[in-house]
């Protein structure tokens, strides 16, 4: 589990550093895929918590990737700039 973490960890930090364009091209294919997934990601999630019911994280997730609302979907990422004087 701590090498997932530190592994998140990584990518986050390397991904916080992409230009904003290429971070909307990743949201956007993950976006793009997620419903092909929506199975395989809830055999993953009942797999690791061994909790809830495989039916109820596909609904789940199926809602999560379809349903949510349209300022959801398209990422809202923009520069922000910081003045620290």
């Amino acid at each position: 589990m701590e090498e997932a973490v530190r592994a998140a960890r990584k990518a986050l930090e390397e991904f916080i550093e992409m230009p904003i364009d290429h971070c909307r091209n990743i949201i956007r294919a993950i976006r793009k895929a997620a419903p092909q997934e929506v199975e395989n990601l809830a055999r993953m999630a009942k797999e690791e918590t061994g909790m809830g019911r495989f039916e109820d994280k596909v609904e789940k997730n199926r809602l999560a990737a379809l349903k949510n609302p349209q300022e959801w979907r398209t990422p809202n990422l923009r520069p922000l700039l910081m003045n620290m004087d």
